[in-house]
């Protein structure tokens, strides 16, 4: 089994600023840094199981001060990979 971490900011486009009756989303474009850890479980040499645990923060970086709460949240996922 081998394990790994990976982390990385990103950008999004929503339309969520549109509805005045929240205070988490204050802008179209909103900032994403996000973290994750996984493992990779081979099953033979191309193929593996794969989960993922991963932390996804989206605000906007006190662009907009009125509306700056953000949003947080913990994901995770399965999969099955093949290798080349």
């Amino acid at each position: 089994m081998s394990y790994y971490a990976q982390a990385g900011p990103g950008i999004v486009y929503t339309d969520a600023h549109e509805d005045l009756s929240q205070c988490l989303i204050g802008n179209a474009i909103e900032f994403t840094p996000q973290f994750s850890l996984g493992a990779h479980y081979l099953l033979s040499k191309n193929w593996s199981i794969d989960g993922e645990v991963m932390f996804h923060h989206i605000s906007n970086a006190g662009m907009d001060e009125d509306r700056n709460v953000g949003v947080n949240s913990l994901g995770g996922f399965i999969g099955l990979s093949y290798s080349f």
